[in-house]
């Protein structure tokens, strides 16, 4: 049976996706817009001398793409990819970048109104742009372009003119 398509509106606004995924233990969503595609997990070969969070280039359809760790830069234990593991590729401009991650888990349609802006110490995260309640749980909402960035340096040093390696 297939399922009847989200309604464009809402009676509260234009409705937004939201693609969940898994970083280690955590669930955190970012807008479908922001990822080209998602692909199955394949090999990534290091390059030595990259900035930290950089796990290395995977070949896509003959084009190199730098693929993202997430992990190094959010303080989580890293562990061997398996078969839920996915590259979000996602349009850095001139270029493509992957973003590794866990699992992604579902695209969801939220109303824009229902995420509430990082609280407390959450506002100092630099890639959380938010927090939505998804059914019985509290995900957060997070900008790709930011979790791409090495680690302190700014987004709109996104030509690495400045980047450094991070610890």
């Amino acid at each position: 049976m297939t399922q009847p398509a989200l309604p464009e509106e809402s009676p509260l606004g234009h409705r937004e996706q939201l693609v969940t995924i898994r970083i280690g233990a955590e669930e955190f969503a970012l807008p479908v817009g922001q990822a080209r595609e998602i692909v199955p997990y394949r090999r990534v070969t290091r390059v030595p001398g990259a900035a930290y969070q950089f796990a290395g280039v995977m070949n896509l359809r003959g084009d190199v793409i730098p693929v993202v760790e997430p992990k190094r830069r959010m303080g989580v234990p890293e562990r061997e990819p398996d078969e839920e593991t996915c590259i979000i590729v996602l349009d850095a401009g001139d270029h493509d970048i992957g973003l590794m991650v866990d699992a992604v888990r579902e695209v969801v349609a939220i109303d824009p109104d229902c995420v509430q802006p990082p609280a407390g110490a959450m506002a100092e995260v630099p890639y959380l742009v938010g927090v939505v309640e998804l059914a019985d749980r509290l995900v957060g909402v997070v900008d790709p372009e930011a979790m791409i960035q090495p680690s302190g340096v700014p987004a709109s040093d996104a030509d690495g003119s400045t980047a450094r390696e991070s610890p």
